[in-house]
């Protein structure tokens, strides 16, 4: 039997020492990267439930703004709710048990030179602007916090009044819709309406050339250009007027277009689409360029027959025209390429077409007819889905389609000139006076 000898031995005890530190030193550092992985992994969900807290207290903010101005107080507050509405409530809140403390700040702002000059540390009080500083607290290890901030501001939307740099300037402006409040410091005053019904009186006016019928008109409210059509035999009687500025007791013709002779007239997308007697520019409906009033298309009907109404809804125009003895009274364009309009498909009413208004899915149609005033035709089906018989036999004029709700204007008569309809279901219910 052999023995290990002392050196042996030996050799054996130190490689097991060294063996035994390596492994501390090997374990502290993987024990040492775990726990700094966890409290990293800990410190990122805090940090994503702070924002969390963060953006809860701006939108907190921004709402009681729109709930009122008044709300946004000088000070530093925290949130609580009432009656499913934010308020302001002491100086801070806690959140998650007692975990994270959020405190809002509201603070006067001031800017440079006037109301409307950079912000600045002093200046002139905006007193329609605050600053607002969000700040949420919470223990990340013992004896060691976190703080993060979020600042913005917030502007008074419903203020009515403000100080203009100079009166004089002001009034030398467009003044629609406003008044001037006093004429000390500039002070100046939105109207809360447009007009006043009750006192109703002229702003502005355009004699136009010859003994001519305005027969139609309607208006870009984005460009604040006023379009109408007049029954003239010459010059322009398609016209664009400037109505931007109403303080002026003359309007601005911008351009026109000499159609001859034409009753009615639609706008959309940078286009126009005209109405007019057959016998005049060679075609039922002439499609003019906006705002350079160049005609680009027209569509020539069958027969010599007027078209007498007209209406576009996204890429579908709808023409009204009188009765012929070959062809139909309705017919529908696509012109989504609008010099070359595609007929989509035509409708017979039997009876002179007065006034047509589609919202997109149906045609609602005016006629002269005793038993059926008002039609209401498919623009899938090209068919009548619907007539309707008015009291009396007074003919339709005009007809306006607002939403669900279909507006009728008559010859003066022995029953009533307006009538209000229920358009919802034309295919259902059918038209109803409502």
């Amino acid at each position: 039997m052999s023995r290990m000898s002392h050196t042996q031995t030996g050799s054996l005890l130190v490689e097991v020492i060294l063996v035994t530190f390596l492994f501390g030193i090997i374990a502290t550092a993987l024990i040492s990267s775990v726990l700094t992985s966890l409290v990293s992994a800990k410190q990122g969900v805090e940090y994503v439930v702070a924002t969390g807290y963060i953006q809860e207290g701006i939108e907190a903010v921004r709402s009681l703004r729109d709930q009122d101005w008044s709300l946004v107080t000088n000070g530093t507050h925290g949130l609580a709710t009432e009656s499913g509405t934010y308020a302001f409530d002491g100086f801070s809140d806690t959140l998650d048990g007692t975990t994270y403390t959020r405190t809002i700040t509201v603070e006067d702002v001031f800017r440079l030179g006037s109301i409307r000059g950079d912000i600045a540390p002093s200046g002139v009080l905006d007193t329609n602007t605050k600053k607002v500083t969000v700040n949420l607290m919470w223990d990340v290890l013992h004896g060691r916090t976190q703080n993060i901030d979020a600042v913005f501001y917030v502007y008074n939307w419903a203020v009515q009044a403000w100080i203009q740099t100079l009166t004089a300037d002001f009034e030398l402006g467009n003044i629609n819709s406003t008044s001037v409040a006093s004429t000390l410091d500039g002070e100046v005053e939105l109207m809360q309406t447009d007009a006043d019904w009750l006192n109703l009186n002229s702003i502005a006016s355009l004699d136009m050339t010859g003994s001519t019928s305005v027969v139609a008109v309607s208006i870009d409210v984005t460009s604040d250009i006023l379009y109408t059509l007049s029954t003239s035999i010459s010059g322009n009687d398609f016209q664009a007027i400037d109505i931007s500025d109403m303080s002026s007791d003359e309007l601005t013709v911008l351009g026109g277009f000499d159609a001859n002779m034409c009753y009615d007239f639609a706008i959309k997308g940078g286009y126009a689409y005209l109405a007019c007697d057959q016998s005049g520019p060679g075609a039922e409906v002439i499609i003019l360029s906006l705002p350079s009033m160049t005609q680009i298309g027209s569509i020539n009907l069958p027969e010599a027959l007027s078209a007498t109404s007209i209406d576009i809804e996204t890429t579908t125009l709808v023409i009204g025209r009188n009765q012929g003895p070959l062809s139909q009274e309705v017919y529908f364009y696509n012109v989504s390429s609008p010099s070359t309009p595609v007929l989509l498909g035509s409708t017979e009413t039997g009876v002179d077409v007065a006034d047509v208004e589609t919202n997109g899915t149906f045609a609602f149609v005016g006629t002269g007819s005793n038993s059926s005033e008002m039609m209401v035709i498919s623009e899938t089906s090209f068919s009548i889905v619907d007539t309707l018989d008015l009291s009396g036999s007074d003919d339709v004029n005009s007809v306006c389609v607002v939403g669900e709700d279909v507006y009728v204007g008559r010859d003066n008569g022995t029953q009533y000139d307006i009538a209000r309809l229920d358009g919802s279901d034309p295919v259902g219910t059918g038209l109803t006076v409502s």
